[in-house]
């Protein structure tokens, strides 16, 4: 199972919408939640490398969505229901589980580096 992570073998069916957004959702949420909290900590004197714990749930789906990308250069998965030469309509929400993640990281790394550089004066 390990050894074959980033290119497995593809599903009997098609990956569904929801099984694409849901959890990379959930995950983007739960880390900016997270960011969010021990920040307001750091704010008040917490310890300041907390909040960067919430950027491991992100790489870690961002690396995890890497699957669905592998999905998509397969001939065998594409013929699934009638996928194959479809154009990106259906290659495009395979790359979400991968995207949205990376996004929110970049996102949380620019906030990171701004706000590390501003004063607590400035809020």
């Amino acid at each position: 199972m390990f050894a074959n992570f980033l290119m497995p073998d593809p599903p009997d069916q098609k990956v569904e919408i929801a099984e694409l957004t849901v959890g990379p959702i959930i995950v983007v949420v739960f880390a900016f939640v997270w960011w969010f909290i021990f920040l307001r900590k750091e704010m008040d004197g917490g310890k300041k490398w907390l909040k960067w714990l919430a950027m491991i749930p992100l790489v870690g789906m961002a690396l995890y969505g890497l699957r669905y990308i592998g999905y998509v250069n397969n001939v065998m998965y594409m013929s699934i229901d009638g996928m194959l030469g479809t154009g990106n309509r259906v290659k495009i929400p395979h790359f979400i589980p991968t995207a949205l993640p990376a996004v929110g990281a970049l996102a949380m790394a620019i906030w990171g580096f701004i706000h590390s550089r501003q004063g607590y004066d400035d809020y």
